[in-house]
């Protein structure tokens, strides 16, 4: 593309100097045609006004409102500010919040009227608007009834700039004749009913209806489905055509037999699977996936059993510290049994570990390292690698994971997940890939009895944890933070306070369970400290460790029996289920998982509660999460995709498209 043909940058338009630029481009928007392709979360119906005292009882809904301004305060914390304006009629009084928007304050001048619309929350100092749009003598808002997208939030810009930037590029593309290219063919949109792209990029924006809106969003789907199709297409025809190493030979019976425990049904089929894979010169790529304790693990370690003992070398990646030692202290005695050395390497390690580790891999003998995003550092290097085990693999970005792979030759390549994905999303994000499930529980799992705790019931935990202690049994007690959150932080308004971790610990020892022993484990942690605590809680010198979601995988202790989960709203289902399986590993009977949460998540728990089925509740994190949140296709910026309201039909018709066209296939691959 020659420069003239180069699409124009944002800095062409008005008030776009080059901070912002940067700001844009952080969050995937370079160009013209970028903005006029991002697709609005939403289409708000601008409402009739209301007066105060009736608005501040409309929890949750959009309203409009006018009045003047009766007093504003600036509250400032480092970088981060907040703004209160309190606005008054007749009928009543009541505030709006902004954030990290000071300049906002010349606009709301003692005594000026102004008219607001946005959704009215509940905050420490009663209901209040949060970022409601403002419209003045001089800047008035649309009328009742217009029809307003509601655009993903940039920090540092606000919702009115964005949204005047966006009719700005495409006002500047009409002018200069500019379209963009439709690569679909027009028989194919005709066929499922598609607008042309151009036409969807304005209903996206200025739509003459809510139908258009919603045809347009369909259309823009289909073209990043287009590029999701497209590069699938291109990593399967990638792995199908590299020779990977041949490793047959190995009977199954024989790896099984270096367990301490008999396959499940399920585990054999899916391990015949994998030596069926390993056997053939076409590199594996597959993944495995199955319910919590289902036994993923230990079929990921025959695997990579099998290729070590005929002589390679096998590298199994952790998102997290925590779950790469657990996995090193629970599989390296299976390998080194087995003759097969077992390594362990992480960021946190001193650089003479480190560099000893890094000496070994570096010679032709077989072996298995277990490690985080450290394994595909430049200066790691593998003399005979041949199998890259991911676990948790959603957690990595697809460079990422192509890093290690590439570090081998056509590398053998199995990817774990201990989050069930709905069967229509696995059809989807690993389309390039075959998929095993583990869908057998071992035998002796105990019944685990999920309970939401709420009101006065609560009070009766304590005696309850006091009894399970006393019977010998272990306790998790667990939060999503370490530190306790700061209630007169008015940057956090509207949100529920909450325990750190220290506040439990002291709480527990006012309790009297401090004579069990009480561990507390979190992410920053030196390394050791962490194993220390981790093994303190293991061999029952304390029995209660409150950590925080570090413990969500990986960690398996037959005695604990009861986990408590605080501010469990602030959790996602998936997440709840995971920490859930914590429990229930032993030969106990029954295990509690007690959930401590607001109504507002009174859904989410009652499913919990109703069931163990990892499938079930991934379906319903599907639909209340969205495709788009799940599909976690973009490391960063902004969810473009457009995918919240996924069409197998759409995606299975780009499949099919990219795949017997070749031009339409490298088009949407640049």
């Amino acid at each position: 593309m020659s420069e003239k043909e180069q699409p124009e940058g944002l800095g062409t338009l008005a008030g776009v100097g080059p901070k912002r630029v940067e700001l844009l481009a952080h969050h995937g928007l370079h160009t013209l045609e970028d903005l006029a392709m991002l697709v609005p979360r939403d289409l708000d119906e601008m409402p009739h006004p209301l007066p105060l005292v009736v608005a501040c009882e409309a929890r949750g809904e959009l309203v409009r409102v006018a009045g003047k301004v009766a007093s504003f305060r600036l509250f400032r914390q480092g970088r981060r500010s907040s703004l209160r304006i309190t606005i008054e009629d007749e009928t009543g009084r009541l505030d709006a919040l902004f954030f990290n928007q000071p300049w906002l304050r010349e606009v709301f001048a003692k005594g000026r009227h102004v008219e607001l619309v946005g959704r009215v929350a509940s905050t420490k100092s009663g209901p209040a608007l949060t970022v409601p749009r403002v419209g003045h003598e001089a800047k008035a808002l649309p009328p009742p009834g217009h029809l307003e997208p509601v655009y993903p939030v940039i920090e540092g810009l606000g919702a009115d700039f964005l949204r005047g930037l966006i009719s700005a590029a495409l006002q500047q593309m009409d002018a200069n004749g500019q379209r963009i290219a439709e690569r679909c063919p027009p028989d194919a949109l005709g066929e499922l009913g598609l607008v042309d792209l151009n036409l969807a990029c304005r209903h996206l924006h200025a739509p003459p209806s809510r139908a258009a809106f919603f045809a347009a969003k369909r259309r823009l789907a289909f073209e990043k489905l287009f590029e999701l199709a497209a590069e699938l297409v291109r990593r399967r025809r990638a792995r199908t055509t590299g020779e990977a190493e041949v490793f047959d030979g190995v009977a199954l019976d024989e790896l099984a037999g270096r367990l301490p425990f008999a396959l499940t049904g399920a585990q054999r089929r899916v391990m015949e699977e994998l030596l069926g894979d390993l056997g053939t010169s076409q590199p594996m790529g597959r993944l495995l996936q199955g319910d919590v304790g289902s036994g993923k693990t230990a079929v990921a370690t025959l695997a990579g059993l099998a290729v070590a003992a005929l002589g390679a070398q096998v590298a199994v990646m952790a998102p997290t510290e925590v779950l790469a030692e657990q996995h090193f202290e629970g599989q390296a005695p299976l390998f080194e049994a087995a003759g097969v050395r077992a390594l362990l390497l992480t960021g946190s390690m001193k650089r003479a570990e480190r560099r000893d580790v890094l000496a070994v891999l570096e010679v032709d003998e077989p072996l298995v390292v277990f490690g985080t995003h450290a394994l595909f550092s430049k200066d790691v290097v593998f003399a005979h690698l041949a199998l890259v085990i991911v676990d948790e693999e959603h957690r990595f970005g697809v460079e990422q994971r192509k890093k290690l792979a590439e570090k081998g030759r056509h590398c053998h390549r199995l990817s774990m997940t201990a989050t069930p994905i709905p069967r229509s999303v696995a059809r989807v994000v690993y389309d390039d890939m075959d998929l095993s499930v583990v869908d057998e529980l071992p035998p002796g799992r105990g019944v685990i009895d999920t309970r939401w705790v709420r009101g006065p019931h609560i009070r009766r935990i304590p005696k309850f944890l006091l009894e399970r202690l006393e019977a010998g049994e272990r306790i998790f007690w667990v939060l999503p933070r370490i530190d306790a959150s700061d209630p007169d932080d008015e940057t956090t308004a509207g949100a529920r306070p909450g325990r750190g971790l220290e506040d439990v610990m002291e709480w527990m020892q006012g309790a009297g369970l401090g004579d069990f022993g009480i561990e507390v484990v979190h992410g920053r942690l030196e390394a050791a400290e962490r194993r220390r605590r981790f093994a303190r809680f293991k061999t029952g010198e304390a029995q209660v460790l409150i950590g925080t979601t570090v413990i969500e995988v990986g960690v398996d202790v037959p005695e604990a029996t009861v986990i408590v989960i605080e501010d469990a709203d602030r959790l996602g289902l998936a997440q709840l289920h995971q920490l859930r399986g914590r429990v229930g590993r032993g030969p106990t009977e029954r295990s509690w998982c007690l959930l401590l949460g607001p109504k507002s998540a009174a859904e989410r728990f009652e499913l919990l509660e109703s069931t163990r089925d990892g499938f079930e509740i991934a379906e319903a994190d599907y639909v209340w999460r969205g495709m788009g949140d799940l599909l976690g296709k973009r490391q960063s910026g902004l969810n473009q995709e457009g995918l919240e309201e996924f069409d197998m039909r759409l995606f299975d018709a780009a499949r099919r498209l990219v795949e017997h066209d070749d031009a339409l296939y490298a088009a949407y691959l640049q």
